[in-house]
């Protein structure tokens, strides 16, 4: 695949269009999904969309699906949409407002800052550690109103610099 991927590329004429693979191709959308997607941060949504405790929605980047919440404490967190015990996707739709986050498989049910809660049949397992089970975060950074998630483990500490310099440049130009 990467073969043919590294020739699709290679075929390509500057001032003409992309070859019809650029747009259905499996290694084209997964080179994508590893060079863009996955290494960058991505616009996840709208911090209006979370007014209030409780507050939810999902958002897709690429094939993984993350929910982005409001706690009670007023703070605002990523989490990959996915329950810790079988790995069944625990938001079905696209927002919602809750006292928590329950899992259709099994009912583990997580807190807003992704704590398990609860998880049926637990109490009687004496080596079970809820902390091991936490939902995965995913790093989010609130710029403005805006709310960027990114997939990468390097990526948390660049976004408000670059996001700084691009401001200051933009003010010292006018």
């Amino acid at each position: 695949a990467a073969g043919s991927l590294a020739k699709l590329v290679s075929s390509y004429r500057s001032g003409r269009s992309l070859d019809a693979a650029f747009y259905g191709d499996a290694a084209v959308f997964d080179a994508d999904m590893e060079a863009i997607f996955a290494r960058a941060w991505q616009f996840a949504g709208h911090e209006c969309e979370i007014q209030h405790a409780g507050d939810w929605f999902t958002h897709e980047i690429g094939r993984d699906s993350v929910i982005v919440a409001r706690g009670s404490d007023g703070g605002v967190r990523a989490f990959h949409n996915v329950c810790r015990h079988r790995g069944s996707r625990i938001c079905s739709q696209d927002h919602g407002r809750g006292q928590a986050f329950v899992c259709p498989y099994h009912a583990w049910a997580y807190e807003f800052d992704g704590t398990l809660r609860k998880a049926r049949a637990t109490d009687r397992l004496p080596e079970f550690d809820p902390a091991e089970y936490s939902l995965v975060p995913v790093r989010l950074e609130v710029m403005l109103p805006w709310l960027l998630a990114g997939l990468a483990h390097g990526i948390q500490a660049t976004i408000r610099s670059r996001a700084t310099r691009m401001l200051e440049k933009k003010t010292t130009d006018v």
